[in-house]
């Protein structure tokens, strides 16, 4: 199902925003689970994505399937700037743009979960064998409420 087709891209596209795009880009599966720092919550999911990029813009639109039955459709955009990369959503407020530091690429916002907005750290980082690992981590009042693990292998 994942498609790990080269994309070729702008000589002027920052590496923040190409490691994006390989963390992003074509069709994917996920799977992973949100669980609370104290046990009280913990939920599994599965994500079906498509990224696309369109000048220097990532379109990348999600499905979220959780293990309970609900289901959630959501849009991003990703655009490379001179600031870093930059989040369009609705929902979602950029506190910090993303960057890429050490091999993981990492994004602040502000996200409206179930009509509260809470601070989320999301972190990319590809590993050896071109698989995907997502951590997120949620805050509220700067105290970490949540952790978000999701996995997206390489396949055939």
């Amino acid at each position: 199902m994942d498609d790990h087709r080269e994309i070729s891209l702008d000589a002027e596209t920052s590496p923040a925003f190409g490691y994006a795009i390989r963390c992003l880009a074509g069709k994917r599966h996920w799977e992973g689970v949100a669980s609370s720092f104290w046990g009280l919550y913990r939920r599994a999911f599965s994500i079906i994505s498509n990224g696309r990029v369109q000048a220097s813009k990532l379109l990348f639109d999600e499905k979220i399937e959780f293990a309970d039955g609900e289901v959630q459709d959501r849009s991003w955009q990703l655009i490379d700037s001179a600031r870093g990369v930059l989040l369009q959503t609705d929902n979602a407020k950029l506190k910090k743009p993303g960057a890429l530091e050490n091999g993981v690429f990492e994004i602040v916002y502000d996200l409206k979960i179930a009509g509260v907005w809470v601070a989320y750290v999301d972190q990319f980082k590809i590993d050896d064998q071109g698989n995907v690992e997502n951590w997120g981590f949620m805050k509220l009042f700067g105290i970490t409420i949540m952790a978000i693990k999701v996995y997206s292998p390489v396949t055939g």
